[in-house]
């Protein structure tokens, strides 16, 4: 049984600078713009957070290179050993799109001696089961309240954890903030997407992709 701990108070937040011209990597669903906000209250690992309105704050993940960006999406509560195929349904309606930050974004740092700082381990906080977001999700509330203000969270990604992935506040930083590279959008479901999904899906173990 995974045990999350509740935030500490005071909480001892590290800080690292993403500067601009950062790349990143979002993995979104077409429906939307690549580089929208997401303002929906769902459960996740540390969303939602509330303003001080009350009002859910919109939040962005994405990650510092494509195979993080898939890990925390495509493949985020999949376990390659437990099935050998990765669904179609996880990229028919998805796409990838790339980024290039125009300004520094100071980001808490939930890895490396962040993690100590903050008196907590990776196997209790971001190498977690979606299970335990509802013990996770008030850590994103207890990053956005802390005097720092800092525009978001980084730590590594739970199923790629060479790369880190990264969640910023609609509050605090804009769609402009992001930059998105204007054409950079790519489909999941067919072409250039397609054979880059198959590329990172049988790095990661699967070995083909349902088609419908």
């Amino acid at each position: 049984m995974v045990r999350v701990p509740d935030p500490p108070v005071p909480l001892n937040l590290a800080v690292e600078v993403w500067p601009a011209g950062t790349e990143i990597v979002r993995v979104h669903s077409l429906a939307r713009p690549p580089s929208a906000f997401n303002a929906a209250p769902g459960l996740a690992r540390f969303r939602p957070v509330t303003g001080t309105a009350g009002a859910v704050v919109a939040t962005l993940y994405g990650g510092e290179a494509v195979e993080a960006a898939f890990a925390e999406t495509v493949f985020h509560d999949l376990v390659p050993g437990a099935r050998r195929s990765l669904p179609f349904a996880r990229i028919e309606q998805r796409a990838v799109s790339w980024f290039e930050l125009t300004r520094d974004l100071r980001l808490a740092q939930l890895h490396g001696f962040g993690l100590l700082r903050a008196g907590v381990k990776a196997s209790e906080l971001t190498d977690t089961p979606p299970r335990t977001y509802a013990r996770t999700a008030p850590w994103g509330q207890a990053i956005y309240e802390h005097p720092e203000r800092v525009d978001g969270i980084a730590w590594m990604s739970r199923q790629f954890n060479s790369q880190r992935a990264l969640l910023l506040w609609g509050d605090r930083v804009s769609e402009a903030d992001v930059g998105y590279r204007s054409g950079s959008t790519v489909a999941l479901f067919m072409g250039t997407g397609l054979e880059l999904v198959s590329d990172i899906a049988l790095r990661a173990g699967f070995a083909r992709i349902d088609r419908p």
